[in-house]
C-alpha cells in the first residue's frame, strides 16, 4: 500500500454534527420563519438525508417550509453561501483524526482528499479540518467535473497521487459513493460505519475492512 484515498465529509470531519450545528444556527437567527425550532430542525435533518439529497433540492425545500426566510431575501444559493460563512460556526477538528492522519502521512503514504462539493464549499470546510497540511493532493468534484462513485473522479486522484489502483486504499463513510465506487475501479476499501449496519444486496458487495470511526484507521490498514 502506498496511498489512502480520504473522503471527507464525516470521515475526516464530522458533516452530519456540522451541518446541525449550521441549522441550530440559522434557526436561531431567524426565529420568526421557526416558529417550532425543535421539529423544524428535525425535519431539516430528515429532508437533508445525512447529505445524500441533491444540495439545490434541499434548500429550494428548506425554503417552501419557511416562507418567511424568503421574504428576508433568501435564495437556494445565499443559503449555499451562508452556509460558507458560518463553517467557523459549525466545522471543528477531531483532533483524533489529525493525529491519525500525521502518523499515516510520516509512514511515507501519499494522501488525497477525494470529495463531492461545492469547490469553494469543501475547500472552506478541509481548511478548517486541521488535516490540510498533510495532504498530497485534493480531488473536488465541483472542480473536476464528476462525482462520486464515477470511476472517473477516483481515476483522477490517483492520477494526481501518480500510484496505481492495487497500490491504494479508498476510505468512505458512504457505501455506495466510497465503497462500492471505489472497488469499482480496484481500490480496496475501508468503510467508515459509525455503527450503522451494512446494506444488504448485490449493489453492494462488503468493503475490505470496516471502522466505526476514522481514528481507528490504523488497526484496519496494519490487518491481514
Amino acid at each position: 500500500m502506498r496511498a489512502l484515498l480520504l473522503d471527507l465529509d464525516d470521515t475526516l470531519i464530522d458533516r452530519a454534527a456540522a451541518f446541525r450545528r449550521w441549522l441550530e444556527d440559522l434557526i436561531a437567527r431567524h426565529p420568526a420563519a421557526f416558529p417550532a425550532p425543535a421539529a423544524d430542525l428535525a425535519a431539516l435533518l430528515a429532508l437533508d438525508d445525512g447529505g445524500r439529497r441533491d444540495r439545490r433540492s434541499f434548500y429550494e425545500g428548506l425554503l417552501a417550509r419557511h416562507e418567511a426566510l424568503v421574504a428576508a431575501g433568501f435564495t437556494p444559493e445565499r443559503l449555499q453561501v451562508d452556509l460558507g460563512e458560518r463553517l467557523e460556526v459549525a466545522v471543528a477538528p477531531d483532533p483524533r483524526v489529525v493525529a491519525a492522519v500525521v502518523r499515516l502521512r510520516a509512514r511515507g503514504l501519499r494522501l488525497a482528499v477525494v470529495t463531492n462539493g461545492p469547490s469553494q464549499l469543501q475547500r472552506r470546510k478541509l481548511a478548517r479540518s486541521g488535516v490540510e497540511a498533510h495532504l498530497d493532493a485534493v480531488v473536488v468534484s465541483g472542480e473536476v467535473g464528476v462525482s462520486k462513485p464515477d470511476p472517473a473522479i477516483f481515476v483522477h486522484a490517483l492520477a494526481a497521487l501518480d500510484v496505481a489502483a492495487a497500490d491504494a486504499v479508498m476510505v468512505g463513510d458512504d457505501p455506495r459513493r466510497d465503497v462500492v465506487g471505489g472497488a469499482a475501479v480496484g481500490l480496496r476499501t475501508v468503510w467508515v460505519s459509525r455503527g450503522a449496519p451494512w446494506p444488504q444486496g448485490p449493489d453492494f458487495p462488503p468493503p475490505t475492512a470496516t471502522i466505526d470511526e476514522t481514528w481507528q484507521l490504523e488497526a484496519a490498514l496494519s490487518g491481514p
